[in-house]
């Protein structure tokens, strides 16, 4: 049931899709964000999003990124730096067009209601 899903995921506290552009105006809060591994430096792993934008995420001990594209939920720390507190492995093939399409919706002001109620 819904309820049972909501009290497992926390729903009081939705974090929001975004593209690199985007999270320049979310520096403290957590968010979402997909993109390609395009470097991996110790615990730091440069990811291009959707948009294009280059994003530096720190890892968390432990984080293995298995493939060409991952879903980082962080907290905004900087310009372009997000804090991982979890990741979900997206494969090898993902459309990166249609996600930046879905975080330009997600984050335009007639449809925020819509993805964050």
């Amino acid at each position: 049931n819904l309820l049972d899903l909501c009290v497992a995921m926390d729903c009081t506290q939705p974090t929001p899709r975004v593209n690199g552009a985007q999270l320049r105006l979310m520096e403290g809060k957590v968010v979402r964000l997909v993109g390609q591994v395009t470097a991996h430096e110790g615990a730091t792993v440069t990811l291009e999003c959707a948009d294009g934008e280059k994003v530096s995420v720190q890892q968390t001990a432990g984080s293995a990124y298995e493939t060409k594209y991952v879903e980082v939920v962080g907290r905004v720390v900087g310009a372009n730096v997000v804090q991982e507190m979890d990741y979900t492995n997206f494969g090898d093939n993902f459309d990166l067009k249609a996600y930046n399409q879905l975080c330009e919706l997600a984050n335009s002001p007639e449809h925020t209601p819509l993805f964050l109620a």
